[in-house]
């Protein structure tokens, strides 16, 4: 599938500046988006982008992923308990650094 998007040359001139290759930048939002949303998995990510192995998507997704946080208070009272953005329970010490995953 091939897609074209439109930016006007007022948007477009500050991204070139500040990207050396906008397509590819767009292309990435999209896959970050796409996993991010459940559409694509981490390996159909990998595909979509061209990457020649698992940890150099895994790395991908790293970068762009943002952690979700639920927290809820244990018995613990110190403690926390929280979950990624893909339902994976993680623990939290009081001062909000990830314990264990």
């Amino acid at each position: 599938m091939n897609v074209a998007i439109e930016i006007p040359e007022n948007v477009s001139a500050p991204l070139r500046l500040r990207w050396k290759d906008v397509p590819r930048r767009v292309l990435e939002a999209v896959a970050a988006e796409a996993y991010r949303s459940g559409a694509l998995t981490a390996h159909q990510v990998g595909e979509l982008l061209g990457h020649g192995s698992r940890w150099e998507t895994e790395s991908f997704l790293k970068r762009v992923t943002r952690w979700k946080w639920t927290r809820t208070t244990a018995r613990c009272p110190r403690c926390a308990f929280a979950f990624d953005n893909n339902g994976v329970y993680l623990s939290i010490n009081p001062s909000g650094y990830l314990i264990s995953r």
